[in-house]
């Protein structure tokens, strides 16, 4: 502010006296030249004339006194109006109004100011109401705004009260007539919420300037290009500033323009579509696109504008094509060796019944004959030679037996399954009560708790805890006193069935190999058997979406699990 020119207060002040100071002068002057001139005319003695212009000056006195209370009365009044409406209005203003004395203190502040530090500052000094690390950062922009100059500057204050603000500040000197600074006024506003929105719209414009898909911006009612990112441009292979005020709808194959603008009105019905269209490059060629339109409305429910994403698709369909060819191929393949696969089968399984039929014969006729010789000519023949009879009947037994683990086990796969509830617990009991009897001379003591059901085919499961209470019943065989466990355990989302022994157990070094086919850990002269069960156990788990393992320790016992989904 020019030191020359008085400042908006001292106007009206200046007015208002200069206003009183006339009418007086006014009037003074009328009175004293009309009433002199009167009082000439009428009176003629000078005694006389001498005492009424006595009483004629006390009158002036009066009136005058008189008038002047009423101008000043008037004048205060108005003063006080002015004063009333000016704060009205400055409390009304979303920025901090104050003035601030040469002694660096408040004397006047606007109701901002008590809303944001909490407290009146007036006659405070400006480093107690803001705070010492607030001052010290504007300290040297008040020493600017004394020397005379006028100071605008953004920053962030750190304040005593509110925390830290980024403000907008201006500092204006009030000067007196001989251009000395008297104090200055401080205008102040809060702008950190702005400066936040500042940042974040200039964040998004730099993610949507670098972002690798194609962004636009359109005008529903001209449906012409408002802004679009460098992805956008490059994807038609033209310049930004090329595309911005063009229409949309001249960058999409002329069979596309009904699709696309019936997509663009169902955007601006519901909010949202994404949709593919085929669009046009700056050399006439054509891409495949994916589009997702965004319609953008107004606190009033108009549509401002559309907000489109675009993505060259193009690569991906012709990805997609490519699966699906394959797929069909894949397929092809499929049936090709499923029914390949089938014949297989069915040739195995006639070649596994032709080999049954044919290796029973002569069993029956070896073991029959063995049997002949043995009761009709077991005189004649030593010791030896009637051992060896008992062997040859054995082995062409223990033959026989094989034949129906094979058969059994090639069925496994051919069986139709029918799924249903299981009573696991009374499954197992009743599986232990066919396999021993508490007539046997070893003792075996059984312990199952309760354990949950399944869904699966009961012939199936039946054929699990046969082969493997079985496995366990014989592992045993060798012990007086034995104890064989059912229990399970939770684990995700299946059950996890065991059968525990304190049998033979079995080294963990050949865990791998016990699930497979005639595979036997042990001699045959200790425990009998084919080595198949506990592989026909692992086929029909499998078969019903499940999973076996076995851990042992050698003299001590083993424990086969068998996990299936649960219920």
């Amino acid at each position: 502010m020019d030191g020359k020119q008085p400042s908006p207060t001292r106007i009206i002040h200046m007015r208002g006296s200069i206003r009183i100071a006339g009418i007086y002068l006014i009037l003074g002057a009328l009175w004293i030249t009309f009433s002199d001139k009167l009082l000439a005319e009428i009176v003629s003695d000078k005694v006389q004339f001498a005492q009424i212009s006595t009483y004629k000056g006390w009158g002036y006195v009066f009136i005058t006194a008189w008038l002047l209370y009423l101008l000043i009365e008037n004048h205060t009044a108005e003063l006080a109006y002015n004063e009333k409406q000016l704060r009205l209005i400055t409390n009304a203003l979303p920025v901090l109004i104050s003035y601030v004395d040469t002694d660096r203190r408040y004397r006047f502040s606007n109701k901002s100011y008590l809303d944001w530090f909490g407290e009146a500052v007036n006659g405070k000094s400006m480093e107690e109401s803001l705070g010492k690390s607030a001052y010290q950062k504007i300290s040297g922009h008040v020493d600017a705004v004394f020397a005379g100059r006028t100071v605008n500057f953004e920053a962030d204050i750190p304040y005593k009260n509110g925390g830290t603000r980024f403000v907008n500040a201006t500092y204006v000197p009030d000067k007196d007539t001989k251009g000395r600074v008297k104090g200055f006024f401080a205008l102040v506003q809060d702008i950190t919420e702005r400066r936040q929105a500042q940042e974040e719209i200039r964040l998004w414009a730099d993610a949507i300037e670098g972002c690798a898909q194609g962004i636009s911006v359109v005008d529903p009612a001209s449906n012409r290009i408002l802004a679009c990112n460098p992805a956008f441009a490059n994807l038609h292979d033209y310049r930004v500033d090329e595309l911005v005020g063009s229409p949309v709808l001249s960058l999409y194959a002329a069979a596309e323009l009904g699709h696309v603008r019936r997509q663009f009105e169902r955007a601006d019905q519901i909010g949202y579509v994404r949709f593919e269209a085929t669009k046009l490059r700056k050399d006439g060629s054509t891409f495949l696109t994916q589009k997702d339109v965004v319609s953008v409305r107004g606190d009033d429910g108009f549509i401002l504008h559309r907000v489109v994403t675009t993505q060259d698709i193009t690569e991906r369909k012709q990805a997609e094509e490519e699966i699906r060819r394959l797929n069909e191929e894949l397929e092809m393949r499929v049936s090709e060796r499923t029914s390949q696969l089938e014949a297989a089968n069915k040739e195995l399984e006639a070649f596994t019944y032709s080999v049954s039929h044919d290796l029973r014969a002569p069993l029956r006729a070896i073991d029959g004959f063995t049997d002949i010789l043995v009761e009709e000519y077991a005189p004649r023949l030593d010791e030896e030679g009637n051992r060896l009879c008992t062997v040859i009947r054995k082995e062409s037994q223990r033959m026989g037996t094989l034949i129906d683990d094979l058969l059994a086990f090639s069925r496994l796969g051919r069986k139709e399954m029918r799924t249903e509830q299981i009573d696991m617990k009374e499954l197992a009991e009743a599986v232990f009560r066919e396999l021993y009897s508490d007539e046997d001379e070893k003792r075996i003591d059984f312990r199952i708790g309760d354990i949950p059901a399944v869904n699966g085919d009961a012939a199936l499961i039946r054929q699990v805890w046969i082969n493997l209470l079985s496995n366990a019943i014989k592992f045993t065989s060798r012990k007086k006193r034995a104890t064989i466990e059912v229990g399970w355990m939770e684990h995700g989302s299946e059950n996890v069935y065991f059968v525990r022994d304190d049998g033979a157990g079995f080294d963990m070094e050949y865990a791998d190999i016990l699930f497979g086919g005639f595979q036997r850990l042990h001699d045959d002269k200790d425990f009998e058997g084919s080595g198949v069960r506990l592989a026909i156990a692992q086929r029909v788990v499998h078969r019903l979406g499940g999973r076996v393992w076995a851990d042992g320790r050698e003299g001590v016992g083993a424990t086969f699990y068998f996990a299936l989904p649960r219920i």
